[in-house]
């Protein structure tokens, strides 16, 4: 769901940020919400499955980006660190 939903959403969204950005100084912006976990393996996190689709998450903003800049589309990761929640419960910070 995390990457699945952020693919559909930015390809059916193209032709939006195409047109707000089109001959204008300020670029189309996509902001995802990934995860710093996804940015690094750890022993003590016991969903393994998040994390890797966090990477992934993390692995297509940086495609998309580099796919959109010649149309004036900015794509960026937003990647939180740890904090509490029932998530993080037994999670030692």
């Amino acid at each position: 769901l995390n990457v699945a939903s952020i693919f559909h959403l930015t390809r059916a969204c193209r032709s939006l940020l195409q047109a707000g950005s089109a001959g204008n100084l300020d670029p189309s912006h996509v902001i995802n919400i990934g995860s710093v976990g996804g940015e690094m393996a750890s022993p003590l996190d016991n969903n393994p499955a998040y994390l890797a689709s966090k990477a992934a998450v993390a692995h297509l903003s940086r495609s998309l980006a580099a796919q959109f800049c010649r149309e004036g589309i900015v794509v960026n990761t937003i990647e939180p660190a740890v904090f509490p929640s029932k998530m993080t419960y037994d999670f030692q910070l």
